[in-house]
């Protein structure tokens, strides 16, 4: 996973992002490596689905048979944003991380959000490591092509 953040990070250097904001909970870990290897700023934005919240509760054994029902609610519901959220100021380069972006609806509900604070979408790159055919006109960089099932 180390590797994997390295190289999403690496391909930032052009960009050298001043703020990093992950997308809850699966974003953190590529978030923060990419925050301490640009001497970023680190921000949290809690944009799940609401199903989500539940299945985050099971065991992950458990939802390889749920994964037919998981995929169902995706397509049926929406990302929801959870609480206040601390941006950082307008103007500032910006990397929006997650883990991985299939349908994109997830990344274009957090570029709402950003847009929303006054953020510029010409200072935003997105930075994924699993990015979809969906995703692909969304996402700046990302490690492989191949979404993850269970993510």
């Amino acid at each position: 996973m180390e590797a994997m953040a390295g190289t999403l990070a690496a391909q930032l250097v052009d960009f050298d992002p001043q703020a990093v904001v992950y997308i809850h909970s699966q974003g953190r870990f590529f978030g923060q490596v990419i925050a301490r290897l640009y001497s970023a700023d680190l921000f949290k934005l809690d944009l799940r689905y609401p199903f989500s919240r539940v299945l985050a509760s099971i065991p992950r054994p458990l939802l390889i048979p749920l994964w037919p029902l998981k995929e169902l609610m995706y397509k049926v519901s929406a990302p929801s944003f959870r609480g206040a959220v601390q941006l950082p100021r307008p103007g500032v380069r910006i990397t929006l991380v997650d883990d991985s972006a299939s349908s994109g609806r997830t990344i274009r509900q957090a570029l709402r959000i950003l847009d929303d604070n006054g953020h510029k979408r010409k200072d935003i790159r997105v930075a994924v490591l699993r990015c979809g055919g969906r995703a692909r006109k969304l996402v700046d960089y990302y490690v492989t092509g191949s979404p993850m099932i269970l993510g």
